[in-house]
């Protein structure tokens, strides 16, 4: 996602001159209720969010942060920490992610509620203690580190369950 390219939920987007005149924003802060949606739909849900657009970071926090990205949901996580120039996303403490057959359904544009998550998750997993992830580890296949007492399961068919447990 591009930082940049955020919207707070109805409001004025970078570049919207018509709306708010030549502004560009290098820096946001906000708080209570933090909703955003990223120009490639990605929604996020916090309570607070601080934004440098120059150094392209985010850093995300509350008492249930939330990413929904189409199938993917991230969540339970107290603090995220977002590097979009070096493609890394960290989280100390305890999380959890889960990946469905099916796009979660958020409105496309405009100020949306955190969604009631249904059905059962394809995949999940959770964590205690910490998440990094790498988008360009692994010649752009991206890595995923777990720490702390790890959980996987998936269920790609309907008669197949994988799981995995671990401490680490």
């Amino acid at each position: 996602p591009r930082l940049d390219d955020a919207d707070a939920g109805g409001g004025a987007k970078r570049g919207d001159e018509a709306a708010v005149g030549n502004v560009e924003v290098k820096q946001v802060d906000a708080t209570t209720d933090v909703r955003v949606l990223l120009k490639d739909g990605t929604r996020v849900f916090a309570d607070r969010l601080g934004g440098d657009a120059i150094q392209r970071t985010l850093n995300i926090g509350g008492q249930d942060v939330m990413i929904v990205n189409g199938r993917f949901v991230a969540d339970r996580m107290t603090d995220l920490r977002i590097n979009e120039a070096k493609g890394q996303a960290h989280s100390d403490g305890p999380g959890r992610f889960l990946y469905f057959n099916e796009p979660v359904a958020m409105p496309a544009s405009g100020r949306a509620d955190r969604p009631v998550l249904a059905g059962t998750p394809a995949m999940r997993g959770s964590w205690t203690r910490a998440m990094a992830f790498d988008d360009r580890a692994n010649e752009g296949g991206g890595s995923l580190d777990l720490r702390g007492e790890v959980s996987l399961r998936a269920e790609p068919e309907a008669r197949r369950l994988d799981t995995l447990q671990g401490d680490s």
